[in-house]
């Protein structure tokens, strides 16, 4: 079996930090954080997956008796009022947002296999190497487009006046 190029070894590099990259930003809740500083601040932590408050208040409930203190998943069945304000939580750009998002996830995890397929088994003499990089090619390219799309949806979105509170205090994440 020949050896790979220098090419084909830095792709599979370039993959790896992607990969971690992808995940590390599917995983984490700090899409939109507030400023630490800020004592009276509503919004702590957001992520696609989770919400972490400090004190947000119902939107639903005009007396404001009725806060949410904490981390949870957005999709919480186990927490009482999380239902009530899941519209509040989760409007058009943040469903497209974390459906684009898992695309991109899925598209990377599903390269992740055929990348150690190349890199493990295949090479420039076998039958089908070159359909092999031409498929990672094209999953790695609409994975991409995926995940730019999501991210630039959010950054659009995610910071608008009339979505999370005190949204001239919260600032996008470092892992987006």
């Amino acid at each position: 079996m020949k050896r790979r190029t220098l090419a084909g070894n830095c792709g599979v590099g370039v993959f790896v930090i992607a990969l971690v990259a992808v995940v590390l930003a599917f995983g984490t809740h700090s899409w939109l954080v507030s400023d630490y500083r800020i004592t009276g601040a509503k919004l702590d932590k957001l992520g696609l997956w989770v919400h972490c408050f400090r004190s947000l208040p119902d939107v639903n409930d005009d007396s404001q008796r009725r806060f949410f203190v904490g981390c949870r998943w957005i999709y919480d069945p186990f927490t009482t009022g999380y239902d009530e304000i899941r519209g509040f939580l989760l409007p058009a750009f943040m469903i497209a947002t974390q459906f684009f998002f898992t695309l991109c996830l899925v598209g990377v995890l599903v390269s992740l296999i055929l990348v150690l397929l190349f890199f493990l088994c295949a090479g420039p003499d076998q039958k089908h190497f070159v359909l092999l990089i031409t498929v990672i090619g094209f999953i790695l390219l609409t994975s991409g487009v995926s995940g730019a799309i999501a991210v630039i949806v959010f950054a659009c979105f995610g910071n608008t006046h009339n979505w999370m509170p005190n949204h001239s205090n919260n600032w996008f994440g470092k892992y987006i």
